[in-house]
């Protein structure tokens, strides 16, 4: 995993040359870090490279399409939800997270506009099965699935503005 975000970030700082082939790849190898554990892998590198690579114009349709797809499903956003308070409340969370930004890079062609209103329903599913409410742990750091799901409702609001 280490080595997929340094080989991402490497690839960000020369954006320039970046071809989007190797871009979307990296994407997709590095999606499942949203869900480690060590908050220095998750939120110093890999969730920040994640994020901005899906706001990249490089970032293909299909990518974005394909992480959007992956991130609602039961391996990401439902993951063990009827777990309750568990350490897996992590890929829950930062899916929600990682949704917001597909959205925000998929802003201005609006190609996901038509999956809005299941992602809405699946979201109200969310909200009613989420019942890790814990907002931050010395081991995980910060993962407040509740603050997460408040910024992609609001990123999905800003959204449909177009």
């Amino acid at each position: 995993m280490i080595e997929k975000l340094k080989l991402l970030d490497a690839e960000l700082e020369k954006e320039d040359k970046l071809s989007a082939e190797v871009l979307n790849q990296l994407i997709l190898a590095c999606l499942p870090c949203i869900g480690q554990y060590d908050p220095k892998i998750r939120d110093e590198r890999g969730y920040p490279l994640l994020a901005e690579s899906l706001r990249n114009e490089k970032c293909s349709n299909d990518t974005r399409q394909a992480v959007f797809s992956s991130l609602t499903s039961d391996q990401y956003l439902f993951y063990k939800i009827n777990d309750g308070e568990s350490d897996d409340s992590v890929r829950r969370s930062f899916s929600l997270l990682a949704l917001a930004e597909c959205l925000a890079g998929d802003k201005s062609v609006q190609h996901l506009v038509a999956q809005i209103p299941s992602l809405i329903e699946l979201l109200k599913k969310y909200r009613e099965l989420e019942k890790d409410l814990r907002e931050e742990t010395p081991e995980l750091g910060y993962i407040d699935a509740i603050g997460h799901l408040e910024m992609l409702e609001k990123s999905i609001a800003d959204y449909r503005k177009g």
